[in-house]
Parts: structure tokens; C-alpha cells; sequence
């Protein structure tokens, strides 16, 4: 694949690169907690006429949790051409039979779109989008060129990133459990010839990844099932309660975005709100439907969700996005159907308050999990069965809507919306409407 870079501007010229600090350390990591550990022991560039060199590595599953890091190494003042990251092991623990090593070395001609964003969400949105390639098996040894156009459309501001980048060296790898994750040390040179890749693969939690039989997942369900807390009370001091919804009968206390197409419905079903996602989108490698309250603009309140995915043994994601201004900006709060859960912000771009992580706290499987969410002021605070979870801070949105969302890597994925309640404080107006209607229809 043949990809054009543009700057931000057709006429505009590059920024000369600033003066960096002289630092030994990395700018953004995510890492996840897994069996198998993969180090760089070394990436010998083989132009050494190539300073602030920047190296990202992420190593994924295909699973929505790659391990990844971005590291500023090659600064200026900073001589060596041979880079080592051994101190930033990349782990996970593998859900299939291969996953994916991608390394890119690059440096910057110009900075105004990576200052702008921040090279952390740029390198989240990146290892997010080779997370989804591995799932699918359909990433290439440099796949950088594929996912900027891939994202491009939805995201443009990756584009103009990539336009004020120069990649010295790429490379993409796959290891496979039929031939003991390359246990050991690996060798490899990019296929452009930017850098020679040295790497190392441990095995730190076992000699082997353990696979879980269908007894024990059941097993493991029905003892997740009985530690659900019982509900808290029906009101919170100071607060009072303005939103009590049940779906029962097929009806709703509040308008909700109802649609349908061949690839998806967002419906009120007894019982529920119901997402159904029937057909796979392969540009995005995968699916995503959201529905919002209609007309109601809130802004400090609290609001405690039942939600689940109905099918068991696929991988689903589902949750709140809070503050929703439309399709490309609000607050994430979702949930995975394998225990885990993920905090951002979305302003065509994610920004992870944390990225996708283990709680025990959470409901595997087809259970339901409810999620609480209170919002004052730009304090966030996020829990899930009862268990707080995050308190974070931003002051990017002030108000919102509330949308229910329901993300898939599969066809005929439903969500469901069993539950919701909503209070605000005791001397706040209800909700009011919305004060300009958005262009994007959910």
C-alpha cells in the first residue's frame, strides 16, 4: 500500500525540530501483566546519522490490551546508534495461537500536531489499532502506511502526524505458540534496513500459558455471580433521583435513539435497550453501535448502569460514554466480556485516564456488571460492582448526554442495557434539552 504524507498545510513548512532535553526515559507505556515478557535487548540503527530517534514497540494479542511503549531514545546529544529497552518488558498473557511484535523507529521534522494531541495518545491509538490487525491476522511486516490510511477518515489528524514524521525502520513480526513464542534470544533486521532488532521472550509466570477447560470457565462464572453486591440505596445524600428505567414492556421514561440498517438496530426490547451489531465492519476490524438519551443535557449527576453482553465465549466490549457531545467527542467508560476495563477520553483521538486493565471486580462472560459513574465538577469517579475502580480528573467537557455503546470484534454481537438510574443534585433543574441539535444522529 502507496500512502501520500501531508503537512497540516499545503504551503505550510516544516518546523525546525527543537531542542530536546537529554533524557534516558520513556515517554508513554502501557503495560499489562501476562506470562509471557519480551524485551528489546537492543535496536541497532544502521544509520547513525539520524538524531532524536523515537522508538515505539507494542506487543498485542489481538485481545483490545497490547503492551506497549514509546521511547524517546537517540536524543540530541546522545551519540548511541544501539538502543536498549530491557527495562520496559513488554508482557501479556496470549488468548490465541499468535500474536503480534511491532517496531518503529522514527523522527520528527515538525511537532504541532504531536505536541497538540500528545505522542501518548497517538502511540495508544496506534498499538490500538495493530491490536485489532493481530486479532484478524491481517497485519504486514510495516503496517505503519496501512493503519495511517486505515484511520485517516475517522481520525484525520493521524495523517497530518504522519506528514510531519520521517520512519527510519519498521517491523512487524508474528510469534506463534507452535513454536514456543521464540523463547529466547531473536535476531531480526527491518525490512526498509533502518535497524537491526534484537529481542528476548520469557516465560515469567509459568514454562507454559495455561488454557482454561469450559468447566473451569464455568467454574470461575458461577463464583463471580455470587459476589454481585446487593444494590445500593435507591438515593444519595444530596442528590435526588430523576431517572428510574427498567425497559419492562418494552417501554422507556425517556427517549431513546432508535434506528436500524443491515448493519446494526438500537431498540427498546422488554427488558432492555438493546444493541445488536449484525454485520462486521472490515475497514475498522470490527463493529461499533451507541445509543444516547434523546434531548437531555447533563452535567454533575450520577448514574449506575446494568449492562452485559449477551453472547459468552466471544470478545465484546460494552459501556457508558459520559458527557457526549456527538460521535467524536465524550468521556469512555466500557468494559470487556473477559474482566477488564478502560477509562478515556475521545476528541477524535482517544486519550487513555487508563488503559485496558484486569479487576476481578468485574463479571466474565455473558453476567451483567453494573457500572457507576459520579461526575462532578471535572472529578470522575468510575466503579463497577461496587468497587471503585478510578477517580480521575479532566476539564475537557462540562456536559453531556448519556450513551450506551456495544463494540465488537464479531458478527451478531447484542448488548444489552438492563438498568439505568440517574440522579443530580437536590437544587439542580432536570436536565434540559439539548441546546443545539448534532449532526450525528445517535
Amino acid at each position: 500500500m502507496m500512502i501520500a504524507a501531508c503537512s497540516i498545510t499545503e504551503d505550510s513548512t516544516a518546523t525546525p525540530t527543537p531542542p530536546r532535553p537529554i533524557v534516558r526515559e520513556a515517554v508513554y507505556s502501557a503495560q499489562s501483566q501476562g506470562s509471557l515478557s519480551l524485551s528489546i535487548s537492543g535496536l541497532q540503527l544502521l544509520n547513525a546519522e539520524q538524531p532524536d530517534t523515537q522508538v515505539l514497540a507494542i506487543l498485542a494479542g489481538g485481545d483490545g490490551n497490547p503492551a506497549y511503549v514509546l521511547y524517546p531514545s537517540n536524543q540530541p546529544g546522545v551519540t548511541d546508534s544501539s538502543i536498549n529497552l530491557d527495562e520496559y518488558a513488554l508482557k501479556l498473557t496470549p488468548s490465541a495461537d499468535t500474536i503480534g511484535l511491532w517496531v518503529l523507529a522514527l523522527r520528527h521534522t515538525a511537532f504541532p500536531v504531536s505536541e497538540a494531541i500528545g505522542q501518548e495518545t497517538i502511540a495508544a491509538e496506534l498499538a490500538g489499532r495493530f491490536d485489532r490487525m493481530v486479532g484478524f491476522k491481517t497485519f504486514s511486516r510495516q503496517p505503519l502506511a496501512e493503519i495511517i490510511a486505515g484511520s485517516s477518515q475517522e481520525n484525520p489528524l493521524m495523517l497530518n502526524w504522519f506528514g510531519e514524521i520521517e520512519v527510519i525502520g519498521e517491523t512487524a513480526l508474528t510469534l506463534r505458540a507452535s513454536e514456543n513464542w521464540s523463547i529466547g534470544d531473536n535476531e531480526v533486521q527491518s525490512l526498509d534496513g533502518g535497524f537491526e532488532l534484537h529481542y528476548i521472550v520469557r516465560i515469567t509466570a509459568s514454562e507454559s500459558v495455561v488454557e482454561v477447560t469450559s468447566s473451569e470457565t464455568a467454574q470461575i462464572e458461577n463464583a463471580t455471580s455470587l459476589q454481585t453486591p446487593t444494590a445500593t440505596p435507591d438515593s444519595f445524600s444530596g442528590y435526588r433521583h430523576v431517572i428510574h428505567d427498567t425497559f419492562e414492556g418494552a417501554e422507556s421514561s425517556v427517549d431513546w435513539f432508535i434506528d436500524s440498517d443491515e448493519t446494526y438496530s438500537a431498540n427498546i426490547v422488554n427488558g432492555a435497550y438493546q444493541i445488536v451489531l449484525s454485520q462486521f465492519d472490515e475497514e475498522r476490524s470490527g463493529s461499533i453501535t451507541w445509543g444516547s438519551i434523546q434531548g437531555l443535557w447533563f452535567d454533575d449527576y450520577i448514574v449506575r448502569a446494568r449492562v452485559r453482553v449477551l453472547q459468552d465465549g466471544i470478545r465484546a466490549r460494552t459501556g457508558l460514554w459520559l458527557h457526549y457531545q456527538d460521535g467524536f467527542n465524550f468521556l469512555y467508560f466500557g468494559i470487556d466480556n473477559i474482566g477488564r476495563y478502560r477509562v478515556a477520553k475521545f476528541q477524535g483521538i482517544y486519550t487513555e485516564f487508563q488503559p485496558w486493565i484486569d479487576d476481578d471486580a468485574i463479571h466474565q462472560g455473558a453476567e451483567p456488571n453494573i457500572l457507576e459513574i459520579k461526575l462532578e465538577g471535572d472529578v470522575f469517579t468510575f466503579s463497577v460492582n461496587g468497587k471503585t475502580l478510578l477517580t480521575t480528573s479532566d476539564d475537557t467537557f462540562k456536559e453531556g448526554r448519556i450513551a450506551f455503546f456495544c463494540d465488537s470484534n464479531m458478527e451478531n454481537t447484542t448488548c444489552h442495557l438492563e438498568e439505568i438510574d440517574v440522579w443530580i443534585p437536590e437544587d439542580s433543574p432536570f436536565p434540559r434539552p439539548t441546546h443545539t441539535p448534532t449532526s450525528e444522529a445517535n
